[in-house]
């Protein structure tokens, strides 16, 4: 499924993928528990479509890749009534299965207030990437996230695409992300899919969003516009861009 590119539109925030399936393997895994910087308050964003659940993963710096995915890190930031959980996953394999990263979001009290998940297609052989999602919390608070996944086992290979190094990002105002792109190969990428991660100033993850740019020439510069929700005191956003298999 090919989502549309963002630029001011919030609307696209809402393409997060189900294309998911619901036949997967799951494997060995842990919970990433991350804390939520202080949120501000902003205009609250549509309400996201809904999602299906998912099973498990896991975090851990010093953590060898033996089944080949690894949630390295997880984060929530909020603004109004939406917080944007969101995950950096490494991977080693698995091409053309399904990861499919499932966040439950707590607040001070260590209720759990939502819930949601992304599927994404792993189209290169080795990486790392953002995976994240919008949830609708009201008037909660969101406070913590756990992070878990699962992979599929379908055997589907097919060819692996190259692993795209991580890009500088600008923020603006009302959340708007800018992120230049380099491509140094000789042919054009097409269909990007871009996760962005936001920090504060103690590296921990506030945040995030994506970015879905159609085309970026080869052997070029190029410029995609993004949306980011992140609570208060970030003071950098990374892009992940990844090739897609759609």
């Amino acid at each position: 499924m090919r989502r549309i590119p963002l630029a001011l539109s919030l609307v696209a925030l809402l393409s997060l993928s189900a294309c998911g399936t619901e036949d997967t393997t799951q494997q060995p895994a842990e919970t990433v528990t991350a804390r939520a910087a202080p949120t501000k308050e902003e205009k609250p964003s549509p309400s996201p479509a809904p999602v299906k659940e998912s099973p498990a993963a896991t975090e851990d710096a010093s953590e060898e890749l033996a089944d080949g995915i690894v949630i390295r890190e997880a984060g929530v930031g909020q603004e109004g009534e939406y917080a944007r959980a969101v995950a950096l996953v490494e991977t080693r394999g698995y091409v053309g299965e399904f990861l499919t990263v499932h966040f439950n979001v707590f607040d001070a009290d260590d209720e759990l207030i939502a819930s949601g998940e992304q599927v994404e297609v792993i189209a290169s052989e080795a990486g790392t990437f953002a995976v994240g999602t919008m949830v609708d919390v009201g008037a909660a608070r969101a406070a913590r996230v756990e992070a878990t996944h699962a992979i599929s086992d379908y055997g589907m290979g097919g060819k692996a695409l190259p692993t795209i190094e991580p890009a500088p990002v600008t923020l603006g105002d009302y959340g708007l992300a800018t992120i230049r792109l380099t491509n140094p190969t000789s042919e054009p990428w097409e269909n990007l899919r871009i996760g962005i991660v936001c920090r504060n100033a103690e590296g921990a993850i506030v945040g995030g969003g994506d970015s879905y740019p159609s085309l970026v020439p080869a052997n070029a510069e190029s410029m995609a516009d993004g949306y980011v929700i992140a609570g208060d005191g970030v003071t950098e956003c990374t892009a992940y861009p990844q090739h897609t298999t759609w």
